[in-house]
């Protein structure tokens, strides 16, 4: 619900049952090292904080693989299990198949309080940019990374990795992805699109039809 003061200057006011919500912010592959990227979710976390909802961050490996990150997501959702709140989980890129495997590895007891996860471009089915290894690019900017962070997003695994998913039927799955074209691709996504225009419409990391769950 919005009330806009402005065309400048919208205010958000949340409905009152918004105080029995709180939110977990799980972040985007090398979050502590692409600094600048939005991959630690810093300006949306501000944005939800501003409006009045309670914002926790799960500090993740930055680097590590979907399978190790999935536990510490898990370790984060069950944490929150006695606070009261319902809780909103929010995703994006590689940190969405790190929530969707927490998810499917927690009893239902361990997810009750989940009230919704939303689904930001998330690499849920993988990357052939892993498959070609491109990846290791971003070694020249951010140093060595953990191979077996790359190895995790390659698409046979992936795919294999999804078959498996199961999202308790309670929690309501908001899949948000953008669909670009060719004139609006940045300098640093270019690379990536052409690369993957062959196997489809696609955003520069994932195929747009592997984004949803």
């Amino acid at each position: 619900r919005w009330s806009c003061s402005s065309r400048r200057s919208p205010t958000v006011k949340l409905p009152a049952a918004a105080v029995d919500y709180e939110v977990l912010v799980i972040p985007i592959y090398l979050y502590k090292r692409l600094i600048g990227s939005g991959a630690d979710l810093a300006a949306p976390r501000a944005a939800l904080e501003k409006v009045g909802l309670t914002c926790h961050f799960v500090e993740t490996q930055d680097d590590g693989a979907v399978e190790a990150n999935a536990e510490l997501v898990a370790d984060a959702i069950r944490a929150r299990m006695q606070s009261g709140r319902r809780l909103i989980v929010i995703s994006a890129s590689k940190s969405s198949p790190e929530v969707a495997l927490a998810l499917t590895r927690l009893e239902t007891a361990a997810t009750r309080h989940v009230a919704a996860w939303i689904n930001v471009a998330g690499v849920l089915q993988g990357s052939p940019l892993a498959d070609e290894h491109l990846f290791q690019e971003l070694e020249f900017l951010v140093g060595e990374v953990d191979i077996a962070g790359e190895e995790s997003l390659t698409t046979q695994r992936s795919r294999r990795r999804f078959a498996s998913f199961h999202i308790p039927k309670h929690v309501l799955v908001i899949n948000y992805l953008g669909i670009p074209v060719t004139g609006t691709i940045s300098f640093w996504g270019r690379r990536g699109f052409n690369s993957l225009r062959k196997h489809g419409p696609n955003d520069g990391v994932s195929l747009l039809s592997d984004m949803i769950i």
